[in-house]
């Protein structure tokens, strides 16, 4: 059994948080926005529905144990209703977080949807909040849903490098990240034509260091 909650499982419960705590009514977002000194910081804290241990908060002995860090057994909560639904584990029940989590899904977008708004920030040059829109459509969109992620992919490489643009050199973490999306994008289908004119501008991004050093010798 995991000893904790995968990275994919991860990003599906911050996918589906639409940015804030999971309790009805609370505001709170689960990231912060990043700032002119700081980048975004996650603020949420993962609770489990059913308690990791049996005599935990909701805690149930027959609760399958390789299900205690799956997805449908976590929630996104603030430090506030966290504490709370655990202090008052007979009051906020697991039938009562398993609705809180239903009700948060329903009131999002789908796929479809964010793909859509992903694209709009795009075109407006609005890279950042375009790439976590992208994010979250790939994420949430099913498998049948291929052309959905091929898209949604592929315009997360590209923001991600239009963001990177005058950047020298490119962050290796950015670069990664952008790798796996264009990974994504063929696995959904991408056409290699459209993989490679992304490779091509990585590698640009990647020789621009080296170009500089060449300038800065021939200039000595």
């Amino acid at each position: 059994m995991p000893r904790q909650p995968s990275i994919k499982t991860l990003k599906v419960l911050f996918a589906q948080s639409l940015n804030r705590c999971a309790a009805p009514g609370c505001d709170t977002p689960v990231v912060a926005k990043a700032t002119a000194r700081d980048d975004a910081a996650p603020l949420a804290q993962v609770a489990h529905i059913v308690a990791r241990t049996d005599h935990g908060p909701r805690g149930d002995p027959d609760f399958p144990r390789d299900q205690l860090h799956a997805e449908s057994n976590l929630i996104l909560l603030c430090g506030h209703h966290h504490a709370l639904v655990d202090a008052q584990d007979a009051t906020f029940t697991a039938d009562e977080l398993r609705q809180w989590k239903r009700d948060l899904i329903d009131a999002q977008p789908d796929a479809s949807g964010l793909l859509d708004e992903a694209e709009e920030l795009m075109h407006s040059l609005r890279w950042e909040e375009a790439v976590s829109l992208f994010e979250q459509s790939a994420l949430l969109a099913t498998h049948a849903d291929a052309d959905i992620r091929r898209r949604a992919h592929l315009g997360a490489a590209n923001c991600l490098l239009e963001r990177q643009l005058g950047t020298s050199p490119a962050p290796n973490a950015e670069l990664a990240r952008v790798e796996d999306h264009l990974n994504g994008a063929v696995v959904a289908g991408a056409r290699d034509a459209q993989i490679s004119a992304i490779r091509a501008r990585v590698a640009g991004l990647e020789r621009v260091p080296q170009l500089v050093l060449e300038y800065c010798a021939r200039r000595a």
